[in-house]
Protein backbone atom coordinates (compact mmCIF):
# COMPACT_ATOMS: atom_id res chain seq x y z
CA UNK A 1 0.00 0.00 0.00
CA UNK A 2 1.48 3.58 -0.88
CA UNK A 3 1.69 5.34 2.33
CA UNK A 4 1.16 8.73 0.49
CA UNK A 5 -2.51 7.83 -0.82
CA UNK A 6 -4.00 6.99 2.99
CA UNK A 7 -6.61 9.48 4.07
CA UNK A 8 -5.23 11.78 7.05
CA UNK A 9 -8.08 9.95 9.26
CA UNK A 10 -6.84 6.54 7.97
CA UNK A 11 -7.43 3.73 10.96
CA UNK A 12 -6.32 0.31 11.08
CA UNK A 13 -10.90 -0.97 10.88
CA UNK A 14 -9.90 0.29 7.29
CA UNK A 15 -7.43 -2.16 6.63
CA UNK A 16 -8.30 -4.56 3.49
CA UNK A 17 -6.95 -7.62 5.39
CA UNK A 18 -9.53 -9.07 7.65
CA UNK A 19 -6.55 -10.58 9.59
CA UNK A 20 -5.74 -6.90 10.70
CA UNK A 21 -8.50 -4.90 10.39
CA UNK A 22 -9.12 -4.61 13.72
CA UNK A 23 -6.81 -1.60 16.36
CA UNK A 24 -6.48 -4.29 19.00
CA UNK A 25 -4.16 -6.97 16.64
CA UNK A 26 -0.79 -6.19 15.91
CA UNK A 27 0.28 -5.99 12.71
CA UNK A 28 4.40 -6.09 13.14
CA UNK A 29 6.80 -7.65 15.96
CA UNK A 30 8.05 -3.74 17.14
CA UNK A 31 11.62 -4.54 18.38
CA UNK A 32 11.22 -1.30 20.38
CA UNK A 33 14.41 -0.26 17.96
CA UNK A 34 13.16 3.30 17.15
CA UNK A 35 16.71 4.02 15.85
CA UNK A 36 16.97 1.72 12.89
CA UNK A 37 13.30 3.26 11.94
CA UNK A 38 13.14 4.91 8.96
CA UNK A 39 9.74 7.10 8.37
CA UNK A 40 8.98 6.95 5.04
CA UNK A 41 6.54 9.52 3.45
CA UNK A 42 6.75 7.90 0.18
CA UNK A 43 7.63 4.06 -1.08
CA UNK A 44 8.97 3.54 -4.98
CA UNK A 45 5.69 3.62 -7.01
CA UNK A 46 4.05 6.80 -5.37
CA UNK A 47 2.80 9.09 -7.58
CA UNK A 48 3.96 12.80 -6.42
CA UNK A 49 3.86 16.11 -7.11
CA UNK A 50 8.07 17.14 -7.32
CA UNK A 51 9.22 20.56 -7.64
CA UNK A 52 12.53 21.64 -9.19
CA UNK A 53 13.62 25.45 -8.97
CA UNK A 54 12.83 27.36 -12.68
CA UNK A 55 9.93 24.60 -13.17
CA UNK A 56 6.34 24.44 -12.10
CA UNK A 57 5.06 21.19 -9.90
CA UNK A 58 5.67 18.26 -12.00
CA UNK A 59 3.83 14.24 -11.76
CA UNK A 60 6.72 12.42 -10.89
CA UNK A 61 7.14 9.15 -9.76
CA UNK A 62 9.32 7.68 -7.25
CA UNK A 63 11.99 5.24 -7.94
CA UNK A 64 15.39 3.75 -6.94
CA UNK A 65 18.04 5.91 -8.22
CA UNK A 66 20.02 3.32 -11.10
CA UNK A 67 23.60 4.50 -9.63
CA UNK A 68 23.25 3.69 -6.10
CA UNK A 69 20.01 1.45 -5.73
CA UNK A 70 18.46 3.92 -3.26
CA UNK A 71 15.18 5.91 -3.20
CA UNK A 72 15.58 8.41 -0.32
CA UNK A 73 18.60 9.62 1.42
CA UNK A 74 19.49 11.48 4.09
CA UNK A 75 20.84 14.81 5.49
CA UNK A 76 23.17 12.88 7.85
CA UNK A 77 23.22 9.33 9.79
CA UNK A 78 21.25 10.14 12.62
CA UNK A 79 17.83 10.78 10.67
CA UNK A 80 14.69 8.94 11.05
CA UNK A 81 12.94 10.68 7.85
CA UNK A 82 14.58 11.28 4.68
CA UNK A 83 15.56 14.42 3.53
CA UNK A 84 15.41 13.93 -0.64
CA UNK A 85 13.57 10.97 -2.39
CA UNK A 86 14.85 9.99 -5.96
CA UNK A 87 11.66 10.63 -8.57
CA UNK A 88 11.61 10.43 -12.64
CA UNK A 89 9.38 12.73 -13.80
CA UNK A 90 6.27 11.92 -15.57
CA UNK A 91 5.87 12.97 -19.69
CA UNK A 92 7.64 12.79 -22.86
CA UNK A 93 11.34 13.06 -21.84
CA UNK A 94 12.39 10.85 -19.52
CA UNK A 95 14.32 12.75 -16.67
CA UNK A 96 15.55 12.21 -12.50
CA UNK A 97 16.39 14.40 -10.09
CA UNK A 98 16.82 13.91 -6.31
CA UNK A 99 14.35 16.30 -4.38
CA UNK A 100 13.90 17.62 -1.10
CA UNK A 101 11.01 16.07 0.61
CA UNK A 102 9.57 19.63 1.12
CA UNK A 103 9.17 19.87 -2.08
CA UNK A 104 7.27 16.89 -3.10
CA UNK A 105 3.53 16.23 -2.62
CA UNK A 106 1.16 13.42 -2.78
CA UNK A 107 -0.42 12.77 -6.47
CA UNK A 108 -4.01 13.10 -5.80
CA UNK A 109 -5.39 13.65 -9.79
CA UNK A 110 -5.01 17.16 -10.12
CA UNK A 111 -2.83 19.99 -8.97
CA UNK A 112 -3.37 21.45 -5.85
CA UNK A 113 -5.15 24.42 -5.65
CA UNK A 114 -2.81 26.99 -6.72
CA UNK A 115 0.17 25.18 -7.49
CA UNK A 116 0.70 25.89 -10.59
CA UNK A 117 -1.59 29.35 -11.39
CA UNK A 118 1.20 30.48 -13.34
CA UNK A 119 2.46 27.29 -16.49
CA UNK A 120 3.91 29.41 -19.13
CA UNK A 121 1.66 28.72 -22.22
CA UNK A 122 4.62 26.64 -24.38
CA UNK A 123 4.87 23.85 -20.70
CA UNK A 124 0.92 23.90 -20.35
CA UNK A 125 0.65 21.05 -22.97
CA UNK A 126 3.38 19.06 -21.97
CA UNK A 127 2.35 19.34 -18.03
CA UNK A 128 -1.44 17.97 -18.89
CA UNK A 129 0.34 14.86 -20.61
CA UNK A 130 2.49 14.21 -17.81
CA UNK A 131 -0.97 14.54 -15.50
CA UNK A 132 -2.90 12.23 -18.10
CA UNK A 133 0.05 9.44 -16.87
CA UNK A 134 0.36 10.00 -13.99
CA UNK A 135 -3.39 9.18 -13.55
CA UNK A 136 -2.89 6.48 -15.70
CA UNK A 137 -0.01 5.50 -13.56
CA UNK A 138 -2.66 5.26 -10.34
CA UNK A 139 -4.67 3.01 -12.16
CA UNK A 140 -1.93 0.50 -12.42
CA UNK A 141 -0.49 -1.80 -8.90
CA UNK A 142 2.56 -0.73 -7.74
CA UNK A 143 4.74 -2.86 -9.44
CA UNK A 144 3.21 -2.47 -12.76
CA UNK A 145 3.66 1.24 -11.96
CA UNK A 146 7.44 1.11 -11.56
CA UNK A 147 7.72 -1.33 -15.02
CA UNK A 148 6.60 0.88 -17.01
CA UNK A 149 6.87 3.94 -15.98
CA UNK A 150 9.59 4.04 -13.45
CA UNK A 151 12.73 5.68 -15.07
CA UNK A 152 14.33 2.02 -16.04
CA UNK A 153 11.11 0.99 -17.31
CA UNK A 154 11.19 4.27 -19.68
CA UNK A 155 15.02 4.74 -19.96
CA UNK A 156 15.58 1.49 -22.35
CA UNK A 157 14.15 2.98 -26.01
CA UNK A 158 14.86 6.88 -24.90
CA UNK A 159 17.87 9.43 -24.30
CA UNK A 160 18.09 10.70 -20.70
CA UNK A 161 18.87 13.51 -19.22
CA UNK A 162 19.25 13.91 -14.98
CA UNK A 163 17.47 17.48 -13.76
Amino acid sequence: MDPSLLADDWSCKQNIDPLYNSCAISEETWLDCDHDTVYALFIPGSIVWAKQHGYPWWPAIVDYDPDIAEYFLFENSADQFPSKYHVAFLGKSVLRAWVCSSLLNPFQGTSPKGMNKKVKKNMRHKLECSIRMANEALSLGIPERIHKYGFSGRYGAKSTEDV
